[in-house]
């Protein structure tokens, strides 16, 4: 089972969410792989669809989607999970997705290239002492129809999207309804 890991500073709730729409993601596409990366603190919407500093962030739909560019001393964990018949199983070694490159090399690192028929899943640490989080997606699990999308949560609205891009706050909901009760049904069984 993909899981997601706490560490000091995380808020449990919203660490349950971002486990139940990890899941609802792995769910509804049928990715050869599964990235998961972990970064140290929130990060904001310009970080989904980012293109480069003289176009900043701008919504991504049916485009290329480019790597974003988060420092490596900003992922804290990264997890890469292969398809194996029906499940999924844990790489011990394999290439970080984010390097230490030029700005003008990040903006030909597209994600269809470095990690096609993927899912790439970005979560934030820290939440308990910002009192906020975020969750951003990148897909390109249907060649030609890569999908991105960016949640905002907030503590103060008792973990609700406070801002999303490219998913709507009620495809949210129930992207984390799905992936929960998919992660409480395995709980039983276990």
């Amino acid at each position: 089972m993909i899981d997601l890991h706490a560490k000091a500073g995380d808020d449990f709730t919203y660490l349950a969410m971002a486990a139940g729409a990890l899941t609802g993601v792995r769910q509804r596409f049928e990715a050869a792989q599964f990235r998961i990366i972990r970064i140290d603190n929130w990060f904001g919407p310009k970080w989904h669809g980012f293109s480069g500093k003289a176009l900043g962030a701008v919504g991504i739909a049916k485009q290329r989607l480019t790597v974003p560019p988060f420092v490596p001393s900003r992922v804290e964990t990264e997890e890469l999970w292969v398809r194996k018949d029906e499940s999924y199983v844990r790489l011990d070694k394999f290439s970080p997705l984010h390097k230490r490159i030029s700005s003008e090399g990040n903006l030909r690192r597209y994600l269809d290239r470095e990690c096609p028929n993927s899912i790439c899943f970005w979560f934030c640490g820290r939440t308990a002492s910002n009192g906020r989080g975020s969750i951003m997606v990148y897909s390109t699990a249907i060649p030609d129809d890569p999908i991105s999308w960016f949640v905002e949560l907030s503590a103060d609205k008792g973990w609700s999207p406070t801002m999303t891009e490219g998913i709507s706050p009620a495809e949210f909901s129930d992207l984390v309804a799905t992936g929960s009760r998919i992660l409480e049904s395995s709980k039983d069984q276990s």
